[in-house]
């Protein structure tokens, strides 16, 4: 007999050698050293019979497919995009990181040891996530307006945006509160300020090279914003330049003023309305043309292209 036939046959009287001592005059010894065998034969590498790999050729079974809840599909799915989270490497750190003002509150109730909240971290945080979105832009994109590098780093630093890194990395499962809070837009701050309260961990726990890393993991967090960037254009940046030689002369002026108060629109960006008027050749104030703008700079540009046009 071929050693596969051999063992399958050994194993199947071994079978029948524990059935039989299994009664009430069977012998325990010999009941449990014949399974002891029978797992042993068992365990080994047995060859499957020749029909049977023929069938798995010919006929194999489908893959088994685990069933994963949707939300937990959705977050490993953000997760996979995700750069990977830099630790913090001091424990007392990565601990009040993820505890909130709440817990602590309800642990000094118990009497029970209170560690240190992410308060005092993300206010640090804050000011490190605003530094390097500020070196980035600086350095990046050093052709355009101060005052777009300060709206795009708003995009950038804004609370919805570190709220959806932090969710991607599951910050809100790992946050202890101590209490019901509910899923509004104070949740969505508290999140984002633990995302903030991370950065400074992952900073003070490395002096050496915490900024360095921190700089370089936020930098791939925001590397497709920084792409889709979309430079605003200016039909003819030297418009005030043309203006001028086409309409001044000795004695004429060209005032460029502001027609109504600068107006605050959503995200805290600033918005300008300005207007160029003449002085000269027989007109008093004579209106030209008037432009808006982000920057009071491009509005003055903006207001001459108008003048040009008409």
């Amino acid at each position: 007999l071929a050693a596969g036939e051999w063992q399958r046959g050994f194993i199947s009287l071994l079978d029948k050698l524990v059935e039989e001592e299994t009664g009430p005059k069977g012998d325990a010894d010999i009941r449990h050293h014949a399974r002891e065998l029978q797992k042993l034969l068992s365990a080994r590498d047995v060859h499957p019979l020749q029909a049977r790999l023929d069938l798995d050729a010919k006929r194999p079974l489908p893959q088994p497919e685990a069933h994963i809840p949707v939300y937990i599909a959705h977050r490993i799915t953000a997760a996979s995009t995700l750069p990977p989270l830099p630790p913090i490497l001091e424990p007392a750190l990565a601990d009040a990181v993820f505890t909130h003002s709440a817990y602590t509150n309800v642990q000094k109730q118990k009497g029970l040891p209170v560690g240190d909240n992410y308060e005092r971290l993300e206010f640090l945080g804050d000011a490190y996530i605003e530094i390097v979105a500020s070196r980035i832009l600086h350095s990046r994109f050093p052709h355009i307006e101060a005052s777009q590098q300060a709206h795009f780093r708003e995009n950038l630093v804004k609370n919805e945006t570190l709220f959806k890194f932090a969710c991607a990395y599951s910050f809100p499962d790992r946050l202890r509160h101590g209490s019901h809070l509910e899923k509004n837009k104070a949740w969505e701050k508290i999140i984002s300020d633990t995302f903030e309260a991370y950065v400074a961990g992952v900073v003070l726990s490395d002096p050496e090279h915490g900024f360095e890393i921190v700089e370089d993991w936020l930098t791939n967090l925001w590397a497709p914003q920084l792409l889709n960037y979309q430079e605003k254009m200016i039909d003819n940046p030297a418009a005030r330049t043309n203006l001028q030689a086409l309409i001044c002369a000795k004695g004429i002026k060209l005032d460029y003023r502001e027609e109504k108060p600068m107006e605050m629109r959503d995200g805290g960006q600033q918005h300008f309305f300005v207007g160029v008027y003449l002085t000269g050749w027989g007109f008093e104030n004579a209106w030209l043309g008037s432009g808006e703008d982000r920057a009071k700079g491009d509005a003055a540009i903006n207001a001459a292209n108008d003048a040009l046009r008409r």
